[in-house]
């Protein structure tokens, strides 16, 4: 029983050891893209897809959209998602007024903080 016992406390220790050295301590590495542009009463949705793909959390992530005709900035749009954990997937959406197929529409995420 001892012998299981530290085998399982060993694994244990690996686990920790190992997840504590895995880089949490990096930057995130959050990816945006759109996913659907769809026509509203007063404007238009975008919704987006944010990946956060780093082994790190992240909180507060502001999330900002662009609608581009080459470089001037014809509108602006952004949004604040609650929480990204590591290595994961959150949704949300843009809303502009102008219709985003007659511009370059850039997302991406303007910044975040560490919860």
């Amino acid at each position: 029983m001892a012998g299981v016992s530290c085998l399982a406390l060993l694994a244990v220790l690996g686990y920790l050891i190992r997840d504590g050295l895995s880089g949490r301590n990096g930057a995130a590495d959050i990816i945006v893209l759109p996913t659907e542009v769809t026509a509203m009463n007063d404007g238009y949705v975008v919704e987006f897809a944010a990946n956060n793909r780093a082994g790190k959390s992240v909180a507060a992530v502001e999330i900002k959209g662009e609608l581009r005709d080459g470089e001037e900035v014809v509108e602006e749009s952004g949004v604040t998602i609650d929480y990204i954990p590591q290595k994961s997937e959150r949704k949300g959406a843009l809303i502009f007024r102008s219709d985003p197929e007659g511009y370059e529409l850039r997302i991406f995420a303007s910044g975040y903080s560490e919860p």
